[in-house]
C-alpha cells in the first residue's frame, strides 16, 4: 500500500483538488538555508520544519506547500566576519529583505484561502523573531480580511511533545 501524496508540487490538479476536499489543511514550512561551517554544510532550519509538516500531513491529512528556505536579512553579508575567519572571502547567504518575505507569506496565505483550504499551519525552523513575525502576519490577515481561514504559526520546537 502506498502513502498518499501530500506534497503539492507532486500532485496533478485532480489529485490536489481531491486532497483539499478530503482534508482542507495546508502546511507551510519556513526556515533559512545558511552556511553552518565545517560541522554542518547547511543549516537545518527549513529541513526541520519541512519534515515536521510532511509527517503531520501524512498522519493527519492535508497538503504540504513547497518549503521556503531563504535568509530574511537586509544584507546578505551578515556572516562575513565568521566566514572570513574560516577563509571564505565572499558571502554565501542568499537573502531577501524582511518586508519582501512578509509580503510573500501574506500572498501565500491569500492563495491558500482562495483555494478553499479551511486552515493553514505555518511552521518555522528558525528562531529569533521569525516565528513572531509569522504569527503577527497571521493575526493581521485574519483581522484585516475577516476570513474564516484558521491560521496557526509555530516554531518547530513547539511541535515537539516532551511527554511520554
Amino acid at each position: 500500500m502506498t502513502e498518499p501524496k501530500v506534497k503539492w508540487e507532486e500532485m496533478f490538479p485532480d489529485e490536489l483538488l481531491a486532497a483539499i476536499r478530503e482534508r482542507r489543511v495546508c502546511y507551510m514550512a519556513y526556515g533559512l538555508a545558511e552556511p553552518h561551517g565545517a560541522y554542518n554544510a547547511l543549516g537545518l532550519d527549513w529541513l526541520k520544519a519541512y519534515e515536521l509538516v510532511l509527517r503531520a500531513a501524512r498522519t493527519h491529512g492535508g497538503v504540504v506547500a513547497p518549503p521556503f528556505a531563504w535568509h530574511i536579512q537586509e544584507r546578505p553579508e551578515f556572516h562575513d566576519e565568521w566566514l572570513a575567519r574560516v577563509g571564505v572571502t565572499q558571502p554565501l547567504c542568499s537573502s531577501i529583505p524582511t518586508d519582501l518575505f512578509l509580503r510573500m507569506v501574506l500572498y501565500q496565505i491569500r492563495a491558500i484561502d482562495a483555494r478553499g483550504f479551511h486552515a493553514a499551519i505555518l511552521v518555522t525552523g528558525h528562531y529569533g523573531g521569525l516565528e513572531r513575525y509569522i504569527r503577527l502576519l497571521c493575526e493581521y490577515y485574519t483581522l484585516r480580511t475577516g476570513s474564516p481561514l484558521k491560521l496557526h504559526a509555530i516554531a518547530d520546537w513547539e511541535a515537539i511533545c516532551l511527554e511520554g
